[in-house]
């Protein structure tokens, strides 16, 4: 749908994003968009996706490239790769859970026994079993499936023996994680006179800027995220810069009003949790192809998380399939899961809705931007 504008009373121009049918500008320019990245890579080496963009975007550059870079992967558009971007899967509005995500993983995850705290420091793995250990002792498994994001893999907190092949080791660099920060800011009496989870970026060519999520499901939460390169650099000089940023971003755009109505604050910083070591996976220049080698079993081993899926790198959605399809191959080798023959999906098909057909379809059939939404 075309962008709906505003002037907020500092007289920034901003786009509406309307979590259902997203769009950043008019859908004639959204097309552009997603013809000209289809287009750059169609038979050709791949490209990063700024080099893939249209050239007279005018000002609606800025806008787009926040949009597509580092508000949808984490990445700034020069870091990315056009062929990855174009074969993003199209997807629906985020979907939210009121008492946190992590809170509903941990609900889907309660009759499994979980050992929280204990970290794994080393694998040493072959064809036949690994050995896992931990500050808690070693256990020994006939399959492993490790989620550990690339960022924590590579940065050698795990370490396996024998090491793991160059071959994969490669693909984790090209699908490193980029930079994506929430600060969460409690504004009563909806001062910004926003709608309950209304989306807005603001209409600007200067990487220093932010996301606006205002009033999450109805409360008086509001949430400016941070990402890419800028966000990164936000994020490594703390919390209390962080939360200036946010403020200071907000009264530009409607005003200095808004400073006196925030109570409390808080922000996450990915980028120095221990073993995440950032935000989601990306793929790189070249990197697409990538996806399908973390999908290859080593030894006893198998890779998941939100790096290994093709279309749905970098979302829960990834990653969950990714752990589905991850755990069907350690039950065949287990043997409670026969084998398949090499022709058979592993799943059976389902229909496709309607739309899921339509998504599936060249980006220049589509009518919007082809970019993620946010997990």
């Amino acid at each position: 749908m075309p962008a709906r504008l505003r002037n907020s009373r500092a007289a920034s121009t901003w786009t509406s994003i309307r979590r259902r049918g997203a769009s950043v500008f008019a859908s004639a320019a959204a097309v552009r968009v997603n013809r000209a990245i289809g287009d750059a890579v169609r038979g050709k080496p791949d490209i990063s996706a700024a080099a893939a963009l249209p050239k007279d975007l005018r000002e609606w550059a800025g806008t787009v490239n926040s949009a597509l870079g580092p508000f949808a992967t984490g990445k700034d558009l020069e870091n990315l790769s056009a062929l990855d971007l174009g074969m993003m899967a199209q997807r629906d509005g985020a979907s939210m859970c009121r008492q946190g995500l992590g809170t509903l993983m941990a609900k889907l995850g309660a009759s499994l026994t979980v050992a929280l705290s204990t970290p794994v420091t080393r694998i040493s793995w072959s064809g036949r079993d690994a050995q896992l250990e931990t500050a808690s002792g070693t256990v020994t498994a006939k399959a492993v499936i490790v989620t550990a994001s690339t960022n924590a893999l590579l940065s050698g907190k795990m370490k396996f023996t024998p090491e793991l092949p160059k071959r994969q080791q490669d693909a984790m660099n090209k699908l490193s994680l980029g930079s994506y920060d929430h600060i969460a800011l409690e504004l009563p009496g909806n001062p910004l006179g926003l709608a309950k989870d209304d989306v807005m970026i603001e209409q600007s060519n200067d990487k220093r800027t932010g996301m606006l999520l205002a009033n999450l499901g109805g409360s008086s939460l509001c949430q400016v995220d941070v990402a890419g390169s800028f966000g990164a650099e936000l994020s490594a000089r703390g919390e209390a810069e962080m939360r200036a940023f946010a403020i200071e971003w907000l009264t530009k755009l409607f005003g200095a009003d808004i400073a006196g109505t925030v109570k409390r604050s808080r922000a996450t910083r990915w980028n120095d949790v221990p073993y995440v070591l950032g935000a989601m996976s990306a793929a790189s220049v070249g990197g697409q192809p990538m996806h399908r080698v973390l999908m290859e079993p080593l030894g006893c081993m198998f890779f998941a998380g939100d790096a290994v899926h093709e279309t749905q790198a970098g979302t829960v959605g990834g990653a969950w399939e990714s752990g589905e399809r991850a755990a069907d191959a350690a039950l065949r080798r287990l043997g409670v899961l026969k084998s398949l023959p090499s022709d058979t999906p592993a799943r059976p098909p389902r229909a496709r809705t309607p739309r899921e057909a339509a998504s599936s379809s060249p980006p220049e059939q589509r009518g919007g931007l082809n970019w993620p939404s946010r997990n």
